[in-house]
């Protein structure tokens, strides 16, 4: 079945694919301000509020929507709303009608977060935890040997378990575990980084997959995880995010889209401004008394070095989590019967008689970092060494002390664009699984095909009065209601329709269903 023509859907009767937290490939980019600005005029949601959150424009934005409850939600629901809250400067757990921190351990099984068919929700789990300071719980620890686990052969991951990897997990997969601790260096991070730069393009954008153009989800993704690694981010990735910015400043998807998204613009902002996810910029209380806190990590590594406001009151051990939640680097504070104790920051952890000490204006205070109350101007070094080490020097601050002028640059080209057109088709229109008995399943092949020359997103519905599809039917190891994908125009994509009957199901009789695919720009 097919149907094409300007702003129309496309229908088709069969079978779905995924949708996830982080959306397939979608674009636009450009100057911050402009592109802050668009957000401000449309519908604010979760990833506007980080967007805007990382742009320091959140000032005036209504966010009392987050503080909305979830409910019956999904992990990747509580997972936005989460980062979201945080974004805002707010608690996940006791800011909103709902506690959407225990939410989201609800969907905790023992060893990862909510669907056990899917990895995208426990990318995102990490992320949100890490914003919470729960880098130290159990659930945090399971589902980051989980992710660890669905590393594809190529180092990339995909949405789903079994799925072909793509830049968007891959890009965020890196960013949740360097968020808990992984080493920047580490193999499993090394081959991830591999794997995106096996997708960069020659406009300097990178692909949603090999074979694909580039597009601007892929690319801002792309370029945060590369900042949250401290790896180099070439000029190149930074026009491709540029070009794609139009006049009324939202960012496309692709450069031959004529119209920019929320989504897109969102994305492109926060890696426009050099943030890095979780988005925590909300949490730094200005007008707080002011600190200067340093912290060096094995061989005096340069973890944090720079000004901070927070409290009051300000603990010295209230540092730590302070510059974690700015520097996007993880740590870990135990409980023990002399009160907190730093276990670990940045990967750094404490082992023997060598572990993390701090001093004050360069004195090594008698009591505890716990006990110890801040006064405006200290100077808090934290360091990772043995009893009578010296910690490096603290140093200047670390914003330049240079001045600079800059002239913005601007010209509008005009590309007259071809008329969009819409085609796709899917086959085979019906599948039959046969005769199934309870705890048997069967699988067969879906072909897409996008024959227009714009590229779509494709979502399903399905209507099954049993049940038994929409529960049990998994396209490429997803559920129908999750299913979503991007398709590049002219591509054609083949994907396995899998159906298992329960083991405890019990009427027996012919079941049909119908599932329509929405084919739109």
């Amino acid at each position: 079945m097919r149907k094409t023509g300007k702003g129309k859907k496309t229908v088709l009767v069969l079978v779905a694919l995924l949708f996830s937290i982080a959306p397939v490939p979608a674009g636009a980019a450009g100057s911050e301000d402009r592109a802050a600005s668009y957000l401000k005029t449309k519908p604010v949601d979760e990833w506007s509020v980080m967007a805007l959150a990382a742009a320091d424009s959140l000032a005036g934005t209504g966010v009392d929507f987050l503080k909305q409850p979830i409910g019956t939600g999904r992990a990747t629901d509580y997972e936005k709303r989460i980062l979201a809250v945080v974004a805002a400067g707010q608690s996940p757990s006791a800011w909103g009608e709902e506690n959407f921190l225990t939410g989201l351990k609800a969907k905790f099984d023992g060893t990862q977060i909510g669907d056990r068919l899917l990895v995208n929700d426990d990318i995102f789990g990490l992320l949100a935890l890490a914003a919470a300071g729960e880098n130290g719980s159990r659930e945090a620890a399971a589902s980051k040997t989980f992710l660890l686990s669905s590393q594809n052969s190529d180092g990339g991951w995909g949405y789903g378990t079994g799925v072909a990897s793509d830049s968007n997990d891959t890009a965020m997969a890196l960013a949740a575990l360097l968020s808990t601790g992984a080493p920047e260096d580490g193999a499993a991070v090394t081959r991830g980084f591999g794997f995106l730069d096996s997708l960069k393009q020659t406009d300097g954008g990178y692909a949603y997959q090999s074979g694909l153009g580039s597009d601007t989800a892929s690319t801002a993704w792309a370029v945060s995880s590369f900042r949250k690694a401290r790896r180099q981010v070439e000029n190149q990735s930074i026009a491709y995010l540029e070009n794609q910015q139009l006049p009324d400043g939202s960012l496309r998807w692709q450069p031959s889209d004529s119209s920019g998204s929320t989504l897109m613009t969102a994305y492109g902002l926060i890696a426009l401004t050099a943030k890095t996810y979780p988005i925590t910029i909300g949490t730094n209380n200005t007008g707080a008394p002011n600190f200067r806190v340093c912290i060096f990590g094995v061989n005096g590594r340069n973890i944090w070095n720079d000004g901070l406001s927070f409290g009051p009151p300000a603990r010295a051990i209230d540092a730590v989590s302070e510059a974690a939640k700015l520097g996007n680097f993880s740590y870990v504070i135990t409980s023990t019967s002399f009160g907190p104790y730093v276990q670990a920051i940045a990967g750094d952890e404490a082992s023997g008689i060598t572990g993390w000490m701090y001093r004050v204006n360069t004195v090594s205070p008698a009591i505890g970092a716990a006990d110890f109350i801040l006064q405006k101007n200290d100077e808090v070094v934290w360091f990772y060494g043995q009893s009578g080490d010296s910690p490096p020097a603290c140093g200047q601050n670390t914003i330049a002390d240079k001045s600079s002028g800059s002239v913005d640059l601007q010209v509008m080209v005009e590309v007259a664009a071809p008329k969009p057109v819409i085609g796709f088709m899917v086959s085979p229109n019906s599948i039959n699984f046969g005769t199934l008995k309870p705890g048997e399943q069967n699988s067969q092949t879906l072909s897409f095909r996008n024959t227009g020359n714009v590229s779509l997103n494709i979502t399903a519905e399905v209507t099954d009065s049993s049940g038994l599809f929409s529960d049990n039917l998994r396209i490429a190891g997803l559920r129908p209601a999750d299913f979503r994908s991007g398709l590049a125009a002219g591509q054609s994509r083949e994907v396995t329709a899998g159906l298992r009957v329960p083991e405890n199901f019990s009427a027996s009789g012919l079941r049909k269903a119908r599932i329509v695919f929405w084919a739109s720009p």
